[in-house]
């Protein structure tokens, strides 16, 4: 039996996960330049970041505080400066209150699942297409 070509149903989810995280505001963050989809045997698997799971469900308030080495990255990355403090102290301040408030939730996962699930039975559709095709011809 001939093995399905997955490159194409790959870079299509490829691309509905930008689309999705970009309606969310998330286009060009780490979390969607953080994504690995690759083949895995006649498969693929899609590995997010290790904080893709606090961005799907957020954060509890009065919770343990996220690192502030990773608020540093990000401040940095993002340009963002205060007059009156230093980037660690704005760092660790941010934290704090990541810990005390917590962060919203912004579900992708579900909403990709269901897109990708959608582009996989599309694809097995037209695999069976031409499956059907070749054996009439």
């Amino acid at each position: 039996m001939d093995n399905f070509d997955l490159q194409p149903l790959i870079e299509q989810i490829n691309k509905i996960l930008k689309a999705v995280l970009g309606s969310m505001g998330l286009g060009n963050s780490r979390l969607a330049n953080s994504v690995l989809i690759r083949r895995v045997g006649n498969g693929f698997e899609i590995k997010f970041s290790e904080y893709a799971h606090f961005v799907d469900s957020g954060r509890g308030a009065n919770k343990r505080p996220p690192p502030v080495r990773v608020i540093v990255e990000w401040i940095e990355r993002n340009g963002i400066f205060a007059a009156n403090l230093t980037t660690l102290q704005l760092a660790f301040a941010i934290s704090r209150s990541i810990g005390k408030k917590g962060i919203k939730p912004r579900p992708f996962l579900d909403r990709l699942s269901e897109e990708v699930a959608n582009l996989i039975k599309l694809h097995i559709f037209e695999e069976q297409r031409k499956i059907l095709q070749k054996a009439i011809s």
